[in-house]
């Protein structure tokens, strides 16, 4: 977070004076003393994003791989230039999200002191500060339904994120046996920044939670839509909203882009495949933050074609692929009628 008295002019002219010499930089020494200049300016200004600590100490590492490498005569030259180019390019990228995520934390600190201006400190909830991104899981069984693969899934994030080099970047919040009428809280407790849910679904009722008899309960796409938008008011936009559920792209679809991503499936998918999926997207995801690359890794980690076309991904800015008809689909199956 920029500090108050640091004008965000300096700050962004700092950048662009690192950005300046890049071009003007014609060895690896000079451009990794730029990275450590970037590196100070991330302890500086964004000390809490571990993300873009590790992606610097990542690339000064390759920069020192390949002066090591260079020095000891064990590459070309042409190989070293492109090398280096390949460096350069990822340093300027680096570069490029300092400055994105400098300009919106100084979006989030105006709009921050707009609402204290309007809004009681009692009653306003505020963004926090701390740039961990929380993954939530959710899944629900009623009593009277076979008990969903969410064992299964929950594991598989684990060892994942376990083994991720930015595992210090997230956090991991599972939330089982949900009632309808306490998801919106639970969302607004933990603001995710991707909602993972895990529960049965059908074409028609919607998404099955529990009440609080245990008995099934569903939130259909009017509900979900109001809870995406409160979310959305209240500065926690979701970026990634993953419905590893069954039919739920029918229910996706009659919502507005109000998150970044919104992953679904079309019909009826099997628990193995289910599972394989959610194993290859967080193998990306926990690296690179990258919505549709997790997703594309998720797709490679399935081994039938029609398990394949099952899934969807759209963006908010396009939602055609959720835009389902009869035809060209399965036939329909409610999958609450009995287990997957």
């Amino acid at each position: 977070m920029i500090f108050n008295w640091i004008p965000m002019e300096d700050v962004i002219r700092q950048l662009n004076q690192i950005r300046d010499r890049v071009g003007k930089s014609g060895d690896l020494r000079s451009l990794k003393g730029l990275c450590i200049e970037a590196g100070q300016l991330i302890d500086k200004y964004l000390s809490n994003d571990h993300l873009l600590k590790n992606s610097c100490i990542s690339l000064k590492r390759s920069i020192e791989t390949l002066q090591y490498r260079d020095m000891g005569g064990m590459m070309s030259y042409s190989e070293k230039n492109r090398e280096q180019s390949i460096l350069v390019n990822t340093f300027l990228e680096l570069v490029r999200s300092i400055e994105e995520q400098i300009e919106h934390d100084e979006m989030k600190k105006e709009s921050s002191a707009h609402e204290n201006e309007s809004s009681s400190p009692l009653t306003r909830e505020n963004p926090p500060e701390n740039t961990v991104k929380t993954i939530l899981f959710i899944t629900a069984a009623p009593d009277n339904k076979h008990l969903l693969r969410a064992d299964d899934e929950v594991k598989a994030i684990r060892k994942e994120l376990e083994f991720s080099n930015f595992k210090d970047s997230f956090k991991l919040v599972e939330e089982r046996g949900v009632e309808r009428d306490n998801l919106a809280k639970i969302i607004r407790e933990n603001n995710p920044f991707l909602l993972h849910v895990s529960v049965h679904g059908n074409r028609e009722k919607g998404l099955m939670f529990q009440d609080s008899n245990g008995k099934e309960d569903f939130i259909d796409s009017k509900d979900l839509n109001h809870i995406l938008r409160r979310q959305d008011e209240r500065g926690f936009r979701i970026h990634c909203l993953l419905l590893n559920v069954c039919n739920s792209a029918w229910i996706a679809q009659q919502c507005p882009a109000l998150a970044d991503f919104v992953i679904a499936v079309k019909d009826f998918i099997q628990d193995k495949p289910a599972t394989r999926f959610t194993t290859g997207f967080y193998q990306v995801f926990f690296e690179e933050v990258k919505v549709e690359d997790a997703y594309d890794e998720g797709l490679y980690m399935l081994k039938n074609r029609e398990d394949k076309e099952l899934y969807v991904i759209s963006s908010r800015d396009d939602f055609s692929q959720l835009k389902l008809s009869e035809q060209g689909n399965h036939k329909p199956i409610d999958e609450t009628e009995f287990g997957d």
